[in-house]
C-alpha cells in the first residue's frame, strides 16, 4: 500500500484493469467457513446489483482497508 495524504481522495478498490498489476501484492488468507460462506453471499449480492467490485478479492480488499482507517482513527 503506497503512503497516502489523508486529505487526498482514497481509492480503495482500483480493478486490475485499473493500472498495473505490479502495484499489487498477492497474498493469501485462509478463512473459517462461516466467514467464507458469508463473503461468498456478499459478492453474490454485490452481482447482482451490478456492482464493479464483487469479487472476493475486491470485498477482502475494501474490509481491510476499512479495519486498518478504523485502527489509525481515520
Amino acid at each position: 500500500m503506497r503512503n497516502r495524504n489523508p486529505s487526498t481522495t482514497r481509492n480503495d478498490q482500483p480493478c486490475f484493469d485499473d493500472g498495473p498489476k505490479h502495484d499489487f501484492r498477492k497474498v493469501t488468507v485462509t478463512l473459517p467457513p462461516q466467514i467464507y460462506e458469508l463473503v461468498v453471499k456478499e459478492c453474490a449480492r454485490r452481482k447482482v446489483q451490478g456492482r464493479r467490485n464483487h469479487l472476493i478479492s475486491s470485498l477482502v480488499r475494501e474490509a481491510v482497508a476499512k479495519y486498518l482507517d478504523n485502527e489509525s482513527g481515520r
